[in-house]
């Protein structure tokens, strides 16, 4: 069987509504969301409804892209067999 990578981005990957697909139509992803949101409420709001702007301040970059990688990462996770990760910068961290 064929060994799958995977690889995570650093800041400056975010964009407005960045995760809310896979929200919507992954479980998996949802239930990663959810438990994210718990812990930092506010969450989903901030990576579903905010601006250009907001998401480029560093506070708000590095839990919207560690949420969504993680999510995007048991998605995948549930489907294939994750040989090994990797990341550049922040990615480093999901990886």
């Amino acid at each position: 069987m064929d060994k799958i990578a995977i690889v995570f981005s650093g800041q400056g990957a975010q964009y407005p509504g960045m995760g809310r697909d896979i929200y919507e139509k992954y479980p998996e992803a949802r239930k990663m969301l959810d438990a994210f949101e718990h812990l930092h409420p506010g969450l989903l709001h901030l990576m579903f409804e905010s601006d250009a702007e907001e998401l480029r301040k560093t506070a708000n970059t590095q839990i919207v892209l560690y949420a969504f990688e993680r999510a995007v990462s048991a998605v995948i996770a549930k489907h294939v067999k994750i040989g090994t990760a990797a990341g550049f910068s922040l990615g480093e961290i999901s990886a």
